[in-house]
């Protein structure tokens, strides 16, 4: 049997967030109740889950991550997280499909997240890098970017632009 090279990262939890402190503040928002009580009505597919996305990408223009699973406060709640450079002001949330509800920031230390979660926020942070126009999406889509006009429309009927999020063409 032939044998194959690959590559395995194993990242450790730091004991020291003070780098990370340095740059970023770590916010989360609690989601209310009402927007489903049970994880299985929050997957993908769910029109709440569509347009509670939606109003995230309007309001935060921040790497920001969804969680369904935060057992923060002792019970389990659906929770946005955030990642905002230090030093800046957390914006308060509106969620207008959801009966005008307001979300209030609340700021944690990143000892208090789970460090798979943080890891997807870096990376989300990663490729949404510092250019203006772009976003990482609903956890179903990616950034397709192109040259050629042609290849942004066949692609924007290919996979619907609604469901996909965002493209580029420099």
């Amino acid at each position: 049997m032939p044998t194959v090279d690959t590559i395995t990262l194993l990242i450790a939890r730091p004991t020291d967030f003070a780098q990370l402190e340095a740059q970023f503040q770590l916010i989360r928002y609690v989601l209310p109740e009402t927007l489903g009580a049970k994880t299985s009505q929050r997957g993908r597919g769910n029109a709440v889950y569509a347009r509670l996305h939606t109003s995230l990408r309007g309001q935060l223009n921040y790497p920001y991550r969804t969680y369904s699973f935060d057992k923060l406060d002792g019970s389990e709640k659906w929770v946005v997280y955030a990642l905002l450079p230090h030093g800046e002001t957390a914006p308060v949330l509106r969620l207008n499909f959801a009966h005008d509800a307001v979300v209030q920031p609340q700021r944690i230390a990143f000892e208090q997240l789970e460090f798979h979660v943080l890891l997807k926020l870096l990376q989300i942070a990663y490729f949404r890098g510092v250019q203006p126009g772009y976003f990482v999406g609903m956890d179903d889509c990616y950034i397709f970017a192109s040259r050629s006009k042609k290849l942004v429309q066949d692609y924007e009927t290919f996979s619907g632009r609604d469901k996909c999020g965002s493209y580029a063409h420099p």
